[in-house]
């Protein structure tokens, strides 16, 4: 989606657009990981829980950016990397 928008916009600010992106991207994978658990945990809807790992690794690829730095530390400090490799590798 990112390289198809560079190409139909070939003025935008690449660097600012690409920071923009993993932004929304970090914040999208968390809301999904959040609302699947509470699906999962208080409707006892276990279909969602497939689609975590997948929201999972797309949040650990984003967050390289220095702009995550302490949410990384955050996730670290209470998700083990251990745990969040194991969900992502189901």
């Amino acid at each position: 989606i990112y390289n198809y928008y560079i190409r139909k916009n070939p003025n935008i600010n690449k660097e600012n657009f690409l920071l923009n992106f993993n932004i929304l991207s970090v914040q999208r994978s968390l809301k999904i990981i959040g609302i699947f658990s509470r699906l999962y945990v208080r409707d006892k809807k276990d279909k969602y829980l497939k689609l975590i790992p997948y929201a999972w690794k797309l949040l650990e690829s984003r967050m390289d950016m220095e702009v995550f730095s302490e949410l990384k530390k955050n996730l670290d400090k209470n998700i083990s990397k251990e745990v969040r490799k194991k969900i992502i590798n189901k």
